[in-house]
């Protein structure tokens, strides 16, 4: 079962700074399976940092925050002959050089084969534009 702990930080750093009622939401939101990957943002740019992204396998999941719940509003699956066996990584900003601060921030995320008997490893990256 994934149990979710989310830190405040302050001055002091992040020692006895857990917020329960936020674990506790995210927690509900993102289930009971393990995720691989996770950012948070301002992603639909409404001025809030309180967006989550998380990848489960080839899943990327938006969640938006709203006041006591996060609420899932957008999803992809990445195509398993375009990707490694499951998603690494993942970061949030805005990758077009035209981009402002009103327009959904882009989600990038990364994969990678096993390498083989060669040592060699191929690399996929992936960019999601939510709407």
């Amino acid at each position: 079962q994934l149990k979710v702990g989310v830190y405040l930080g302050s001055e002091s750093g992040f020692a006895n700074a857990l917020d329960p009622p936020l674990s506790q939401q995210l927690s509900t939101a993102l289930g009971s399976s393990a995720i691989d990957a996770l950012a948070a943002a301002d992603l639909d740019g409404d001025g809030f940092d309180g967006d989550v992204v998380f990848a489960r396998g080839l899943k990327v999941t938006l969640l938006q925050s709203q006041l006591d719940r996060f609420e899932s509003v957008w999803s992809a699956d990445l195509d398993p002959a375009q990707a490694g066996p499951k998603i690494n990584t993942l970061a949030v900003g805005r990758l077009d050089a035209s981009s402002t601060a009103d327009k959904p921030m882009d989600i990038l995320a990364s994969s990678n084969t096993p390498y083989d008997a060669m040592n060699q490893s191929t690399l996929y990256v992936h960019v999601f534009r939510p709407q």
